[in-house]
């Protein structure tokens, strides 16, 4: 016979920011008159749902997981990266686990793809703050602040190629193939000048309209 394996317990980590509000078990998803049903009731799997609800956690409380500081610097982001001020209000508390995932193995790889998660869900996050914290906090910082610098400029360059290349789609939708002169513009475009273009994209009767001064 064969040992048995133990039993599969679903965990959901929640990082809503009130908590988590709704059903802990496989059966409240169901009307309870569901349950009256003759003969039905025994068919309907019985489960419950262990929710890690990070909305209830301390830094302190997700600092003395048993996990390596990458993965503590996660649940922080998942807890706190939507919102800027509660981020502001907390990285100093994070600033050593920091460090630590940074001269992990594959450290820098690691937390470049999580500054990229802050820089994509922190509504007005400052990015030349949370690199005077860090240089406030972490001696011998400069090479983490210069990395921190270039993905968010990764970061910018990436969001315009993709607005010229909605506008570029847009524009040939609209009046057809696009001339060397006005896909030229659309290349060398600030960010401000294109979300100009793609607002009159609705509106214009001809390209000049579209990139009119």
């Amino acid at each position: 016979m064969g040992v048995p394996l133990p039993p599969i317990i679903p965990v959901v980590v929640s990082h809503e920011l009130r908590g988590w509000s709704v059903a802990r078990s496989f059966e409240e998803l169901f009307d309870p008159n569901v349950f009256g049903i003759p003969g039905l009731a025994a068919f309907v799997p019985r489960f419950s749902l262990l929710i890690d609800d990070l909305a209830d956690l301390s830094n302190d409380d997700l600092k003395a997981r048993t996990m390596e500081a990458f993965q503590k610097l996660v649940l922080w982001a998942l807890r706190d990266g939507r919102h800027a001020d509660r981020f502001q209000d907390n990285q100093g508390e994070w600033i050593a686990p920091f460090d630590e995932a940074w001269r992990a193995p594959r450290g820098i790889e690691a937390l470049t793809q999580l500054l990229r998660y802050f820089a994509l869900v922190t509504d007005a996050l400052p990015f030349e703050v949370f690199r005077a914290k860090i240089r406030e906090l972490l001696p011998g910082s400069e090479e983490i602040t210069m990395t921190m610098t270039w993905v968010e400029q990764k970061l910018s360059e990436g969001r315009i190629q993709g607005h010229a290349e909605v506008l570029r789609k847009l524009l040939i939708l609209k009046f057809g193939a696009i001339d060397a002169e006005h896909d030229a513009r659309i290349l060398a475009a600030t960010p401000e000048a294109l979300d100009r273009y793609l607002e009159r994209v609705l509106t214009a009767t001809t390209l000049d309209a579209v990139f009119g001064e």
